[in-house]
């Protein structure tokens, strides 16, 4: 499931696509998808999923699982034994577990499993405009034209809309989701 629809880019360009345009859409808003993806790794952001994962120990307190946001854990093994939520880790959305017991860490000698569901049940509006917008962009100028004379008259486009990338703008909207990046 892409982030965004035709009909979201077409609500962008206020306009229906064409019937050529239509033909590679679903390319351009997967495009969109890898775009996005690349600014927020690790972020589910289209549809929830549950997820098996050996995290590796860092001999610190905590240790990040590799998808967000966390909605729930649903089991953490330790070197074979299931811990309790709670009483010996807590977890945040952010995609951190925390010992919380004690000086404990997690050590990386240690075999960490943990099970969790993470995503986003449906992509929020801005997100959802930011892909839109990243394609409208591309069917307005699919050969990339950065400047074009006609005579005297002379025009020149902006990089943001000469390819598809994520413009400043959409980087601040698309902030709003990043969480912190394990170390």
């Amino acid at each position: 499931m892409s982030i965004a629809t035709q009909t979201d880019v077409e609500a962008s360009l206020q306009r229906t696509l064409s019937a050529t345009e239509a033909t590679f859409i679903a390319d351009l808003l997967a495009r969109a998808d890898g775009l996005i993806g690349r600014e927020l790794p690790g972020v589910t952001f289209a549809g929830t999923a549950r997820s098996t994962a050996d995290v590796p120990g860092a001999d610190t307190f905590e240790v990040w699982l590799p998808a967000r946001p966390v909605l729930a854990v649903v089991s953490v093994t330790l070197d074979g034994t299931v811990l309790s939520y709670g009483e010996d880790y807590d977890w945040s959305e952010f995609g951190d577990l925390d010992r919380t017991s004690g000086n404990k860490i997690w050590a990386r000698t240690s075999d960490i499993t943990v099970v969790w569901d993470h995503g986003l049940t449906e992509a929020p509006p801005d997100l959802v405009a930011v892909a839109a917008d990243a394609v409208a962009a591309v069917i307005v100028n699919p050969t990339g034209i950065r400047q074009e004379s006609i005579g005297q008259y002379s025009y020149t486009l902006s990089d943001a809309v000469a390819r598809m990338r994520v413009t400043d703008d959409q980087r601040r909207t698309l902030d709003h989701y990043r969480f912190p990046v394990p170390v």
